[in-house]
This record gives C-alpha cells, structure tokens and sequence, in this order.
C-alpha cells in the first residue's frame, strides 16, 4: 500500500478546517472533536479525511434530509481540550450532534459535556467500556469496546488455536502482557475474565510502563513462565521494544496477539521481518474477504478517488462506517433534534456482515453500544496486515506456531 505522508494529512486537514466552519445557515451542523496536534495527530486526522470522505460522499447523493451536511472541526490534543471543544460546540456553535474522537481519554471527557447539554455524541473510534458504561442516553458508538478485543482474543485462543495443538483450553497456558494505563488494564482485566471462562491457565500478569526503555526484566519473567500464547496490549514504541528484545533473549511462544500500535504499518517497517507473525486483534483491515466485509472494495476505491491514495490499517475503514451510520441515523430520525437522532439509531437494524467492516449495527438503548461491532484477527504477513480468523473472513492462512527465534534466524 501507498505510503500516507504526514504532509500531505496535514494539507488536506487544513483545508477541512478552512471549509468546515462554513456551514450555511439550512445545512446540517455536526460537530468534530479530533487530535489534530499533538501525540495522537496522526491518526486523529486520519479519522477525520474519512468522516471527510463519507460526508463527501452523502452530499453527492443529495445530502440528508434534503440537506448537505456541514462539519465544523475542533482539534484536542488532550482531554482537558477535548472537554473545552465539546463546550464551544454546544454552546457556541449550538451544534445537536457532535462526532469523534478516536481516543478514550478524549472521548470520556468530551462525552461528559455533551452529556450536561444534551447533545447526541457518535464515537467513532474510541474503545473504553467506561464510555458508554455510564449510560448516557445520546452517547452511540459504534466501533467495538475494549472488552470485545479481549473476548475476541480468548475464543481464537480457544476454539481455533488450542484445536490446532491438539490441546483443550484448560491445557493452555496463557502470559498477559500490557501497559499500565486504563488501555492496557482494561482489555487484561477482560482477557482474564474471558480466560477464566474458557479454563485456560494465566501463568503470567505482567503489566509495566510505557515509557519504558528496557522490557528485560518484563520478558524474562514471561520466559521463566513459560506460556503458550501471549496476550499483549500496548502502544508502538513499547511493542516495537517487546519484540526486538524478545528476539534478543530467546523468549519464544506460539503466537502474540496484540492490540494496539501493532497496527501500524510502521510497525512493520521498525522490525523488518521480525515482525512476521504478529497477530493483530483490533477494527477490521482493508485485507479482508470481500463477501465478508460488503461494500469495502467500493470503499477504497472512493478513498483513492478522493484522497488520492489507498487507505492504510484498520482506522479508516471503522471510521467510514461509523459516519455513514450516523447520517443513517439521521435520515431515519427525520431530523437533527437529539431525540430524534436517538430514535433513528435504535431504529437500525444491519446484520453481522452487512457493513465495509463485516459486522453488523443494533444498538443497546441502555448504553449506545454497538452490539454488532467485531474485532476479527488480522496478521504481519511480508509487511501486509491480511485477515486471518474468523475463516470466513480471512485472506490468507495464519502462521500457527510460530517458529522460535532460532529457527527464524536459520532461514
């Protein structure tokens, strides 16, 4: 796939914020809260290109209602601005729907806000449970929660790949591996409700910072425990670290299901071959059977018509979703007034494998969420991302086992 430059994102985020605050008086106003600056930049403005490339899209057709839809974008970088933009939308802009955020932190603060103004809040990307936990009756998310990737990870672990060691659950020993923020904890406190009920054996807890700069005493602790599989939320840098210092001691398993910086296409590129093998659980992948995930061949034909280059990773392709469903949300409600974008969401009804993501759409009017949201298994393959499991949405075979270090190094 084509290389997105940083440049390139930039210009063309610019020009969302150059047209976006031009919204005619008659048009549909929807608020935008993203991390355009700062840490979490690059993939906040990849986020919002896509929502960029559905609402071009709708306006083509005719818009809602009769109407063309409008963003008006407010970058935040943290959840201290997050709040602040949430703020300026409701009250400045009196925006009736505001859409987002990509991360957790920003998300859980920005929701807050709209919450106490009684604006509907769509999240796009954000994956805390505490979200929607909450219950608040206009937030809607449509992405999966935390705790979906941990149950996705435990079932592949328990119905795909124990099988294939001709071993049952309860004869699996299980490492959790993961950073110590609410990211991390959060999807290992499922992944160990998730393996208790499989009956598979947690032989390691390991949970470390960050920001750390050496995993040595992380990963002999795991190779001292010796686990079958490993479980291992965690961001890039801290991944990128796990992996190469894994290679340098010997620590060997069978397969490394990960969330989180993994997905990055310079994942990849920091480890070369190394990287081959890393299982993926997360949004689902542009390399995904097609018959599966209806409607994504068209999708990324429109990302390049629009953008000018192929969709990289899993962001785009939940994002694109996730707006067009709002806007569904809005044609069926007959308008933008909170509870009536409130009925037109709990009015729909797609089935699993009936959406460019492969799952489906049926909201829980208790929580906003998106019961229908999947995190299916994708692989580093020769640098690709392909869909592994669940079969019928796979792409290629999963490397299972992995071979060990030494056997790599001989090839």
């Amino acid at each position: 796939m084509k290389k997105i430059g940083a440049r390139k994102v930039g210009l063309f985020v610019g020009l969302l914020f150059l047209f976006s605050g031009a919204a005619w008086a008659q048009d549909i106003k929807i608020g935008v809260i993203q991390p355009l600056s700062g840490p979490m930049a690059l993939l906040g403005k990849y986020s919002l290109e896509v929502s960029e490339v559905a609402r071009l899209e709708v306006n083509s057709k005719g818009g809602i209602l009769g109407k063309k839809v409008e963003f008006i974008t407010v970058d935040a970088p943290d959840a201290k601005a997050a709040a602040a933009a949430a703020e300026k939308l409701c009250t400045v802009d009196k925006v009736k729907i505001i859409m987002g955020t990509y991360s957790s932190s920003l998300s859980y603060a920005a929701t807050n806000v709209a919450d106490k103004y009684g604006v509907v809040y769509w999240e796009l990307g954000a994956i805390s449970d505490d979200i929607t936990a909450r219950g608040f009756k206009y937030v809607f998310r449509t992405c999966p929660a935390a705790s979906t990737y941990s149950y996705t990870a435990i079932q592949c672990m328990a119905e795909y790949l124990a099988p294939k060691m001709g071993k049952k659950p309860d004869q699996i020993k299980l490492g959790v591996v993961y950073e110590d923020s609410l990211f991390g904890t959060t999807q290992a406190k499922f992944g160990f409700e998730a393996a208790k009920k499989a009956g598979i054996i947690v032989v390691a807890d390991i949970p470390y910072n960050a920001k750390s700069t050496d995993l040595t005493p992380v990963i002999l602790r795991l190779k001292s425990a010796k686990p079958d599989f490993l479980l291992y939320p965690g961001y890039f840098t801290d991944q990128v670290l796990f992996i190469r210092q894994s290679k340098e001691l010997g620590f060997d398993y069978k397969i490394a299901l990960t969330t989180g910086g993994s997905g990055l296409k310079d994942f990849g590129k920091a480890l070369g071959d190394d990287s081959e093998g890393v299982g993926l659980i997360g949004f689902t992948s542009m390399d995904v059977n097609p018959k599966f995930a209806k409607g994504v061949k068209e999708f990324a034909a429109l990302h390049v018509k629009l953008l000018g280059r192929e969709a990289d990773g899993p962001y785009p392709l939940m994002n694109y979703m996730g707006t067009k469903v709002l806007f569904q949300a809005i044609q069926k409600g007959g308008a933008v007034e909170p509870e009536a974008v409130r009925k037109g969401a709990l009015s729909i009804d797609i089935p699993h494998e009936g959406t460019e993501t492969g799952g489906g759409v049926k909201f829980d009017p208790k929580t906003g969420q998106n019961q229908r949201a999947i995190t299916p298994v994708a692989q580093w393959q020769n640098q690709q991302m392909p869909t592994v499991w669940p079969e019928k949405a796979a792409i290629a075979k999963m490397i299972f086992p992995l071979p060990t270090w030494a056997e790599r190094k001989k090839k």
